[in-house]
């Protein structure tokens, strides 16, 4: 991850890299994961009383603020900010709102202009034949673009309160194509119980990690990538 300062007077850049291992997404306000995204990587200006003093020109500039990606792991991890504290009653609560995330995202063009690409599927976490080769023929379409592309392997959702419940975990089979729930006990998992993780309810388990794993073989151990 690359921290940069832009002043918009002289054009000079400051940039530092900082590893991170999991991107974490703030929710509030927003309806799909796509969203986070756009607001975790929105610029901000730095202007009026917070113009900042560039080291190239050496003067307090209107600078743009921001944050971009150099480099996408095998394995990306996002977290879902679904618990938040609540400074009127002093207690942590549950965001319960439905987010929005997909199967197949192509992230290659996230890398240029901040936005990430993914398509809306009335046959998600399907395994109907019609389902799994409309998935195929949208992982060859984004691959055009470029080899940022991630297939969602794994969720993990909790069911309760902000104060009590429980936590269990949905695993795609990459060998039968096949989604697991792994909770008291190992079962197959609907599409119907999959697509519940979205959230909505206080009765369904709602995802707080995502999972997603770059299409593609799976690189030599020694050169996966721990941080973006």
């Amino acid at each position: 991850m690359e921290n940069y300062l832009y002043c918009t007077y002289c054009k000079g850049t400051t940039a530092r890299q900082d590893q991170v291992t999991a991107l974490s997404l703030d929710i509030e306000g927003t309806s799909s994961i796509e969203e986070a995204f756009l607001r975790y990587f929105e610029a901000e200006v730095l202007d009026g009383n917070n113009l900042y003093l560039c080291q190239y020109c050496l003067g307090r500039r209107k600078t743009i603020k921001g944050v971009s990606i150099v480099q996408l792991p095998f394995i990306a991890t996002i977290g879902i900010k679904r618990f938040v504290f609540n400074f009127e009653d002093m207690k942590i609560e549950k965001l319960y709102h439905k987010v929005v995330f997909h199967e197949i995202i192509d992230m290659n063009q996230f890398m240029v202009n901040g936005k990430i690409y993914s398509e809306d599927d009335t046959e998600a976490f399907s395994n109907a034949p019609s389902a799994m080769e409309k998935r195929e023929q949208l992982k060859r379409r984004f691959l055009l673009n470029g080899p940022y592309v991630y297939e969602l392997y794994c969720i993990i959702a909790h069911q309760g309160r902000a104060d009590a419940g429980n936590y269990c975990a949905f695993i795609k089979c990459l060998k039968t194509k096949r989604w697991l729930q792994f909770d008291t006990m190992v079962s197959l998992a609907t599409p119907q119980l999959i697509l519940s993780t979205l959230g909505g309810t206080n009765q369904d388990p709602s995802a707080v990690c995502l999972y997603y794993r770059q299409l593609g073989e799976s690189p030599q151990h020694n050169k996966i990538p721990i941080s973006i």
